[in-house]
């Protein structure tokens, strides 16, 4: 694994928890997603969260989840672990007051793969400590291309055998940097080379319409595709991954597409009504099904 890593962690000041509400802590993760000023301002109002962390710019991935299972959580019962690229757009806080569940994951509307889970990870504090105390398979590609689903999921044997989903109103990868696109994209072929994977992304690339996004995208998986063909080895699979970063940055810039503006909260919003409308979308209840790593 590559030993160079960047970023640090931030506690936020004050307190934005509603009065009697249970104790809930935020960790934000962030790599300067072109969406993480609005992610957080949402995230505050629709959680109200006791105490807010931000995990700024650690890399790689792996590194992030360890220093992130570094944070302690007194009081907390729970702890919501949000991607800066998810846009939560409605009230949470009374699902997490009565929420006694170890693990819940959001649904989201991902922009390349329509309903999933990803990016908003409810997770009750003695699973936290679980994974803290846990050492993962570091040599294992499964472990390489999801170091933080693969530790939770040995966390929670035999203490909750299933996945809980709650439906709810939030943009995943929605207005991102083009070269952030370019990276997730690519690290999405990688994690879809099981048969069920596999089937489900490339029914989702089916779907993709025209524009930059998309171009990108395709890029990415083509790129993925050329340099870590089926069957590479796990230190090949890590070193792709860790240089993600830099090669998303070049690669999108050989393209010469324009800088985005930053994202203004009205676009964000247009955006949740249209989607909402043509999902004719409600607050959705709770679903089970099995363990799965998103």
């Amino acid at each position: 694994m590559n030993g160079d890593t960047t970023g640090a962690i931030r506690a936020m000041d004050g307190d934005f928890s509603p009065r009697g509400g249970r104790c809930v802590d935020l960790v934000l993760r962030t790599v300067g997603e072109r969406t993480t000023d609005v992610a957080l301002e949402l995230a505050i109002k629709h959680l109200r969260p006791n105490r807010v962390y931000i995990v700024d710019n650690v890399r790689p991935f792996w590194f992030a989840i360890d220093e992130m299972l570094r944070i302690g959580h007194e009081r907390a019962s729970h702890v919501v672990y949000l991607d800066a690229d998810c846009l939560i757009l409605e009230d949470l806080r009374p699902f997490l007051d009565a929420n006694e569940l170890a693990f819940v994951d959001c649904l989201v509307q991902d922009a390349f793969r329509g309903r999933v889970a990803c990016g908003v990870h409810i997770t009750r504090t003695d699973v936290v400590e679980r994974m803290r105390r846990m050492e993962p398979p570091r040599d294992h590609i499964p472990w390489m291309l999801r170091p933080e689903s693969t530790r939770r999921s040995l966390a929670l044997r035999g203490i909750q055998d299933s996945v809980q989903y709650r439906g709810a109103h939030i943009l995943h990868d929605h207005f991102q940097h083009y070269d952030h696109i370019f990276a997730k994209i690519a690290l999405r072929e990688l994690r879809s080379r099981t048969e069920a994977t596999r089937r489900a992304f490339e029914a989702a690339m089916a779907r993709w319409g025209e524009g930059a996004d998309y171009d990108i995208a395709r890029t990415a998986v083509a790129h993925a595709r050329v340099h870590v063909p089926h069957g590479a080895p796990a230190p090949a699979v890590q070193q792709y991954i860790e240089s993600l970063p830099d090669l998303a940055y070049r690669e999108v810039r050989a393209m010469n597409l324009p800088k985005r503006p930053a994202l203004t909260m009205r676009e964000v919003r247009r955006a949740g009504e249209r989607i909402r409308g043509v999902r004719g979308e409600g607050v959705a209840g709770l679903l089970r099904a099995g363990i799965t790593r998103s």
